[in-house]
């Protein structure tokens, strides 16, 4: 949704980042996504061990690695999510702004011109 957004405007992502993010940045919300990695994780590795040969289609294979892929990359998402709040409650409490990024692209955007030289 967010990305979605983005195509609209800066602005568009701005004002729904907060309603987007509320759910995950709860302790239960980030407590689901890590039992999700771990589960996750759990059944991959089950799947791996009840097998009696490691001959696989390659479907198979690629299905195996994408989920053991999964939970690291589920842990950073949520490990990033929650720097990334803390650094903008952080800023927002100093400079009295939402977000550290957006006056930067919106500065960026309205003042870059392209010329050939």
């Amino acid at each position: 949704m967010q990305l979605v957004l983005g195509l609209v405007s800066v602005d568009a992502m701005e004002q729904w980042r907060g309603l987007l993010l509320m759910p995950w940045q709860t302790c239960f919300g980030q407590a689901l996504l890590l039992a999700a990695a771990i589960v996750h994780a759990g059944l991959g590795l089950a799947s791996l061990a009840s097998r009696h040969s490691l001959t696989m289609s390659r479907t198979d294979w690629v299905q195996l690695l994408l989920g053991l892929a999964t939970p690291p990359l589920l842990v950073n998402h949520v490990v990033g999510l929650q720097v990334t709040t803390d650094l903008v409650a952080r800023f927002s409490a100093d400079n009295g702004t939402s977000s550290p990024f957006i006056g930067d692209m919106r500065r960026s955007s309205h003042s870059s011109s392209f010329s050939w030289s």
